[in-house]
Formats: structure tokens, sequence, C-alpha cells
């Protein structure tokens, strides 16, 4: 089967993967749009690896000070020495006291007091995560840890170049460089005007994502509280993904595509983290291979687990990259660019719900990659795409989950199943966050309350007669593993409130929780087998 494009922007629990080019109803019927399998979202990739980076790059400066200080004292000494000998001849010419500051724009001095100013109290760095401060209000949830990346680092050219074509150039050096491994075959990378992107998500949005699989995303999602009823999902995954596509890879055509509305003499540096990110895309797909993410249609947790490591392995690159490759100033640029911190805006205009299974696959995908990295290199990354984790619980916990099938539900009487596809921690963890998509309402450390998630899947029924009155029964059904039945009982307790005319029910029994929404409690209970 062919593997769909690679737009860096995918939302796993909107769209899933078709198992037929013109697939019937139900859960073959949900087809993925193709083209935003590998993309990348215009604030994280220039942001996911930059905070870790900036604490790099400020140890590099400290060392660049002292240096100048070192020559600025050497210079010092031979003028006077020269003064000494001419006894009264003309001046030695004069030296600059900072020798870089051409190099950086700045002396060192200002760079790194303008990088320590990020960092400190108030700074946008500020914080115990890499992303604090004011950038931790643009990501919501828990953070990338890139520090796994960031060990025994070796200095490369930086990507330079006066004309796009020299970045091109450049930029596949650095890959290749910081890979170790080299394109097999030659690359073109476009270069497209934003409106130009916008044209193609709604091309490939009109496609692959069909009104009817919108139709069932939306009742199973606003059942249980994760997005409003009446959202257009359609609708908000174009606007949404419209502003945040920077770049995507598509590895059907080997077409590699970057963002820029002014790209006539050169790419912006928030352009060039775009091109090596979908570069990395590109040399991994041609050496190694990316994991087929529309293999099995039910298993929406599977494949996201699978997107977080092709995204965290380009993401991974992009930080090593940004620490070896990128100048100070570049890199202070990127991150006081009010562009580009404003294409986080966006995200706080969907429910959180939909902004989390965005980046999700960009911050817990680099967090896991880069521990492997941490402990075997290259070699443990492409061993990862090669065989990436089955469950996102692996990925935001490090430890294999082998996944358990919830007991089947059969649904109310008079009901027949729809829709039915796995349900995972990280999605769990999302509606944790957010209860009834109200994030005042989260629970406590909502990734650790999952830890206890063995497996998981939801369901949707619709009445068998549609001129019968009733409306859509959904039902979650989980294994629990340990502390579970609580964390999702009190998930519920602060959700069901806000549904509205819904309700429903949430039974513990043994290992298995299960909840069930429909329009009276006795439907629900029916859903549960009860």
């Amino acid at each position: 089967m062919s593997q769909p494009p690679s737009f860096e922007p995918y939302q796993p629990t909107w769209t899933q993967p078709a198992a037929e080019p013109s697939p019937p109803a139900g859960s073959s019927g949900r087809g993925r749009t193709a083209a935003l399998v590998t993309a990348v979202i215009v604030l994280i990739v220039a942001l996911a690896a930059a905070g870790t980076v900036a604490v790099v790059q400020t140890t590099r400066l400290e060392a660049t000070r002292d240096r100048a200080t070192e020559l600025a004292d050497e210079v010092a000494a031979r003028d006077a020495r020269i003064e000494s000998l001419e006894s009264g001849a003309a001046a030695a010419p004069d030296t600059p006291v900072d020798p870089l500051e051409d190099l950086f724009g700045a002396g060192p001095d200002e760079l790194l007091d303008a990088l320590e100013g990020l960092l400190e109290d108030g700074g946008i760095l500020d914080g115990d995560d890499p992303f604090g401060g004011d950038l931790g209000g643009l990501l919501q949830g828990p953070q990338a840890d890139t520090s796994g990346c960031l060990t025994d680092l070796e200095d490369i050219d930086d990507i330079t170049g006066d004309t796009v074509a020299e970045q091109i150039t450049s930029s596949l050096d650095a890959v290749e460089a910081i890979r170790g491994e080299e394109f097999p075959g030659a690359l073109d990378p476009a270069i497209l005007t934003s409106e130009e992107v916008r044209d193609r998500i709604e091309e490939e949005i009109d496609s692959g994502y069909s009104a009817e699989a919108a139709d069932i995303d939306l009742a199973m999602l606003s059942a249980i509280g994760a997005i409003p009823p009446g959202t257009d999902l359609r609708e908000t995954q174009t606007e949404l993904l419209g502003d945040q596509v920077a770049g995507f890879y598509d590895p059907d055509t080997e077409e590699l595509v970057v963002r820029s509305d002014d790209a006539t003499d050169e790419l912006d540096i928030a352009g060039l983290l775009t091109l090596v990110h979908e570069l990395e895309h590109a040399l991994a797909d041609a050496v190694i291979g990316l994991p087929a993410l529309d293999d099995n249609p039910g298993d929406e947790d599977g494949a996201l687990a699978e997107l977080a490591i092709v995204e965290g392995d380009a993401v991974a690159l992009q930080t090593i990259a940004t620490a070896v490759a990128v100048s100070p100033g570049d890199l202070l640029g990127l991150l006081s660019d009010p562009d580009l911190l404003a294409a986080g805006a966006g995200l706080d205009e969907v429910p959180p719900y939909l902004a989390s299974s965005l980046t999700f696959p960009y911050v817990a995908g680099p967090t896991f990659v880069c521990n492997a990295y941490a402990e075997g290199g290259w070699d443990a990354v492409d061993a990862l795409l090669q065989a990436p984790p089955a469950t996102t619980a692996e990925v935001l916990f490090g430890e294999p989950v082998d996944p358990v099938d919830p007991e089947p539900l059969t649904g109310p009487e008079g009901h027949e199943l729809v829709e039915e596809r796995t349900f995972g921690a990280a999605q769990l963890s999302w509606l944790f966050a957010a209860p009834g998509g109200d994030i005042s309402q989260a629970l406590d450390d909502p990734v650790e309350q999952v830890r206890g998630w063995q497996g998981g899947r939801i369901s949707l029924w619709r009445p068998a007669d549609t001129t019968e009155a009733g409306g859509d029964v959904v039902a979650l059904s989980f294994v629990d593993g340990g502390g579970l039945c609580d964390a999702v009982t009190e998930w519920w307790q602060r959700t069901e409130p806000r549904l509205g005319d819904r309700v429903g029910t949430i039974v513990c029994r043994g290992d298995q929780v299960m909840v069930g929404v429909a329009d009276d409690e006795e439907t629900a209970m029916a859903a549960l087998g009860g």
C-alpha cells in the first residue's frame, strides 16, 4: 500500500488512513488527509529545538566572550609593546576589541546578554521545561526534552548561502554530516507561498477527509467532551493547518516543500530549519524507509505512536542542526521573531484536545527519540523507524506496552456499530488535561494519570432504524493496569456537567473501565452491557 504524503501537522484523532481508495462507511471509511502525514507546523519547526539549544549556544557564547577577552588583552599588550619600542612613532592601527563582532552582527557580550535574558526570570524561555515562560503558553501540556540529542556535539559548517539554491546545498550538506548518511538521489525542494500551501491543504482535506468521516469524528469526540457539538472539523482543520504548516514531504512522490512568502533571494532562519526538518524526512525515507502509517486503519493509537517517531526523528536532527550549524545571532533572531510567536495564537482558537493532537508528535516524539539517541546514536533512531512503538503509552513512558483489547461491547438494542477504533494513553491524557474542553478543570498531572493504561477503544453506535427516535451512543472502554478507574471517574465527574443534554455512566468492573454516553442513562448503561 502506498504511504500518504507528509505534511507535518497531522491530526490522528480526526483523520485516519483509508484501507482502500474508495472505502465504505465504518472504520475503513476514514480517509486520512494524505498530505498531512509528515508536514511541520510553523511554531514547532522553529521552537521545538530552540529552547534547549539556547542553553547550548549560551555556553558557546560564554566561551566566545572569554576568547574575545583574551584577544583584546593580547592586542592591548601588543600595542603597548609597539608604543614602547617606537617611542613616539605613529600609533599602530586600531584593532577591534571584539574581532567576532562582524561575524555575529554584535559583540559576544551583547549576544550573550540577550540569550541570558531569554533564559532568566520573565524571559521567553524561563521555566523548568525547555519551553517555559511566555513560550510555554503557546504549547499546551508537557514540552519536548531534546537534551539527549545535545551530547557530544561535533561542529560542522554553518548553514549559509546568499541564494535559495546555495542554502539548499548547504542544508543538504549539514543533514548528511549530522546523519552520517548521503542522499542516494537528487532532490529539488520547492518553495511555495503561504497561499499556495493553503490551497494544497484545502485540496488534500477535500479529497482525503470526507464529510461522512468528519461527522463520525464529531459524534465521537463531542460525546466525550473533547470538542463542542457542531464543530466543523473539515473547516477547522483547513484553517488551522493553513496557518500552521511550514513545509511537508510526500513519500509517494518524493516532493519536498518549504513555505516562504519572501524567498526571492534567500530563506530566513525559520525557513532553513523547516528545510532541514523535511530533508531529514526525505533522507530517512530513502535510506531506512518511513513507517507506513496507513497499514491498520482501526489502530489510531498505533498510527499516532509511529507518527511520533517519524516526527521525533526529524525534530531530533533539527535540534542538532540548530545547535551546531546555526549562528547565535540567527538563533537570537529566531527566538524573538514576533511573526513566529504569533503563529502559535491559532492553537488557542481550537479546542485543547485538537491542539494537543496536533502538537503531540513534535513534543513526545522528540523526547522519546532523543532518549534513544543518547543511548545508541543514529543506529538506535534507525531501529525505532524500522520497528516503532506499538502504543503512545510507550512513547510517553519509555516502557513497551503490549496492549490488551478491552472486553467487547455489543451496544444498546436496536443500534448498529458505525465506528470503532483504538483510544490510546495520549488521547486519554488530552481528555484529562481539559475535561469538557475546559483546561481549568484539568486533573493533576494528566500524563501521569494515564500510566495505568493497558489498552483502550472508542465505539459509536447509531439507531438501525433511522426513523425511530434516539441519537448517537458512544462508549469508551479501557483495560486498567492500576489507578485508571479513579482517574477516569474524576475526569467524567468534571466532564459530564459540560455536555448539555447528554448523559452518561461509568462502570469499573475488574480491570475494565467503561464510560457510556447517550441521550438517557438507560441507553448509556445498555451500551456497556448493563
